[in-house]
């Protein structure tokens, strides 16, 4: 028996990195006196490693007041500078959400911002 095929079966497969291996660095310390070290609010891992493309940071003062908002941070500019909004010193919370491929994740936390006079 003589069979022919005049059908083509492609497949697409996509490779995903696994970021269930990433691990992001939340900061609680903030000293935005210019000298290049901690002069901004930055989550470590978020940018390098590309893993949570859509993400949102919202910073609040002690009173609840929203100081700070961005969507999609990508590049090092996009972090939270209190000193180019004279922001005071104190304490401040964070809440920072993001999701990948397969992964979705959330963080609550502490930020110290010390302003040497």
């Amino acid at each position: 028996m003589l069979c022919l095929c005049d059908s083509i079966i492609h497949y697409r497969l996509h490779v995903y990195r696994n970021i269930h291996d990433t691990t992001l660095e939340f900061s609680n310390l903030v000293t935005p006196n210019g000298d290049g070290y901690n002069d901004r609010f930055v989550i470590g891992g978020l940018i390098e490693n590309n893993c949570f493309k859509y993400n949102e940071l919202t910073i609040y003062d002690r009173s609840g007041h929203q100081v700070y908002h961005h969507r999609n941070i990508a590049t090092d500019d996009d972090w939270w500078n209190p000193a180019a909004n004279r922001i005071p010193a104190g304490t401040y919370f964070y809440y920072f959400k993001a999701h990948g491929i397969t992964i979705h994740t959330q963080h609550i936390g502490v930020i110290e911002v010390l302003i040497n006079k």
